[in-house]
């Protein structure tokens, strides 16, 4: 006679498994996360206490559900906490994620940055390498203008004290970020990881902008903005994804804050869509800045975007005004901020 009496073995429930499960239960049975949830499994992956199949798992979830504000508030804090803190110095003004890349257009943003930094503005880019093919960004860009990145928190706050510019790879800022950004090449598309980089604000600077490419994505921005108790922050739809404003399109801008919302509506200042270059490439910044090649689209992208940093800034009250300083900026700009290219 066979003794059944032993008990069958306990299997183990994996501590992440609930919010896989919480996620992916159907569309009648599967839940939202709150803050708290999100938060907490958002820190076990950035802790390694996820399975690789378990993080793919609930990001993808995530994705194909769309993220709420309170589970993008909750991961935001998690990804703030797990971040190479910078030290004690120079405090900065403004925060400028930049981590789509450009194709369609050359990387005019960049110029908008280096222009209000030479007012005096200090403002403090991240970004991170290529995860995307025929895309040129950041960093590759700055490189090649010959303004080099920071390789650390204390060469950031050097390069601010001297320029009132920095640009610090996320790869510095937060090595777990920037291996979850690599998976898109896994994945095949981009991932919730993509829009939560944008508002960690590594330098806890006093305002910032945030870029998106689908429209759809403007509430999420904006209201994730205001659950996070953050000083003026401006949500548009740039151009190819980056802080960028087209000047051959109307724009939408949200001024975001703990505070509450404010909409600003800007009309284009072309009449027509401007031509595409077959590649996005950094010596037309050069030409335009130096004066030595016109670019009409290329002039006004930089000052409507330095006059909307300039309005969350602070410094302008309203549109009109904003884009006068931008362009009394411009008059005044001295030489090639950058080495020699």
């Amino acid at each position: 006679m066979t003794d059944n009496s032993a008990a069958a073995p306990r299997v183990v429930v994996h501590p992440f498994a609930p919010f896989v499960r919480a996620l992916g239960r159907g569309k009648t049975a599967g839940r939202a996360l709150d803050e708290h949830e999100a938060e907490q499994a958002f820190g076990m992956i950035l802790d390694g206490q996820a399975t690789d199949a378990q993080t793919g798992a609930f990001l993808m979830l995530l994705r194909f559900k769309e993220e709420t504000v309170a589970e993008m508030a909750g991961m935001v804090r998690a990804a703030r906490s797990h971040i190479t803190a910078p030290p004690h110095g120079i405090p900065i003004d403004l925060d400028w994620p930049s981590y789509a890349g450009k194709r369609q257009h050359h990387p005019w943003y960049l110029l908008s940055a280096l222009l209000l930094a030479g007012s005096g503005l200090r403002v403090l880019m991240h970004g991170c390498g290529p995860h995307a093919n025929d895309r040129l960004f950041a960093e590759q860009a700055l490189t090649e203008l010959g303004i080099a990145p920071a390789c650390s928190w204390p060469e950031a706050i050097a390069h601010l004290a001297k320029g009132s510019f920095a640009y610090l790879p996320l790869r510095i800022i937060s090595p777990a970020l920037q291996q979850l950004m690599d998976k898109r090449a896994e994945f095949g598309l981009r991932s919730p990881v993509n829009t939560i980089i944008r508002h960690i604000d590594p330098g806890h600077a006093r305002t910032g902008l945030r870029s998106l490419h689908h429209p759809a994505y403007a509430r999420l921005h904006a209201e994730t903005a205001v659950a996070l108790d953050q000083s003026a922050v401006g949500v548009f739809r740039g151009e190819g994804g980056e802080c960028e404003i087209r000047p051959d399109a109307d724009t939408v801008v949200s001024l975001a804050s703990g505070a509450g919302q404010q909409t600003l509506n800007l009309s284009r200042r072309l009449a027509q869509r401007a031509l595409k270059p077959d590649v996005a490439r950094t010596a037309p910044l050069r030409t335009l800045w130096d004066d030595v090649a016109p670019n009409g689209y290329g002039l006004e992208a930089v000052l409507q975007t330095a006059a909307v940093a300039l309005l969350c800034a602070g410094a302008a009250g309203e549109p009109v005004a904003a884009r006068e300083a931008a362009n009394e900026l411009w008059k005044q700009r001295g030489q090639w901020p950058g080495g020699t290219t």
